[in-house]
Order: structure tokens, then sequence, then C-alpha cells
């Protein structure tokens, strides 16, 4: 049986690092206070946005065109036999996440080892990597999942998955 497939809204990962790694309490807090006093010292206004150029925008594309074999490499490499998605939805879901990510990703790049091809891929690696696994804790934890399994697993008998019942625990 499929299971019904829905787009990942890529803003759900604000809470992580370019590198992947989940913002500390701590990271988090001194965000929203730096936030706070920015708009006390200059009358309420908002931190203004980077902004990358043009011409940085159009070699962030370049470079991403370039790396999609490299993708397809990191997913045959780090997709689980049992991710809910398939190796395209994935690959799909690493393309558009990467390019809402774009400004982060270049604004990243610019004040770590510069803005280079050779940082780019490292990045990328780092967030690819990291997606794979987001997109599957975010679909096993999505209400279609979670409502699936308690329609068919309630007789214990009658819905097997690969890792056995979640609630008897039998396979």
């Amino acid at each position: 049986m499929r299971v019904q497939n829905k787009v990942i809204d890529p803003t759900r990962y604000e809470h992580f690092t370019v590198l992947g790694q989940p913002k500390t309490k701590e990271e988090k807090m001194s965000e929203a206070i730096r936030r706070e006093n920015y708009k006390k010292l200059h009358g309420g206004k908002e931190r203004p946005q980077f902004e990358p150029t043009e011409e940085q925008i159009n070699q962030f594309n370049l470079w991403l065109q370039d790396f999609q074999t490299d993708i397809i490499k990191i997913v045959g490499k780090y997709r689980k036999s049992y991710h809910k998605l398939s190796s395209e939805e994935v690959i799909s879901e690493i393309n558009i996440s990467l390019l809402k990510k774009r400004t982060g990703l270049i604004e990243y790049m610019i004040k770590n080892d510069g803005f280079h091809q050779q940082n780019f891929k490292r990045s990328a690696f780092v967030y690819s990597r990291n997606l794979i696994s987001w997109t599957h804790s975010y679909m096993m934890n999505s209400c279609y999942v979670r409502k699936h399994m308690l329609a068919y697993c309630s007789p214990h008998t009658l819905w097997i998955t690969l890792h056995g019942c979640v609630w008897c625990r039998r396979r």
C-alpha cells in the first residue's frame, strides 16, 4: 500500500542551522533578544535581511545544476530502504529546499570561507544528507501515517510493518 505523500514545507527546518545542527535553546533565546534589542535601538525597525546579488544567485544556480549527480549519489548512500519517500521524491525535496534556502546558504558561505564552489559543495552535501532524515521523520510523524497505523494496527495482527507493531512490538 502506497503512503500518500505531501510537499514538505521547508520553513519547518528553520530551527536548524545551515549545517543541520538543531539550534539550542540558548541560541534561539539570544536570536530573539538580538532582534528585540535591534528594534529598540533603531526605532522599531526590523534588521535588514541579507539580499544576495544577481551574480551570486546565478552562480548558485549553476553550482546546483552541476551538483545534481552528487545529490543522486548522496540519496543513494544515505536513504534507508524503509524511507517513506522514493529516491526521486527525496531528490525533488532536496532541490526545492536548496532553492528556498538559497539566500541563507549564500549568506552562510560568505561568512564562512567565502563564496566558492568547494564551500557550496560542502554546505549542500551536509544540508542534503540531513534533509533525507528530516523528510523521513516528517513523513513518519504526519497525521496521515499516524491515523493509518492506528486504524490498521488496533487488532495487532493485521498491520505489520518492517519494524513490527509499534504498540505491542510483535513482528
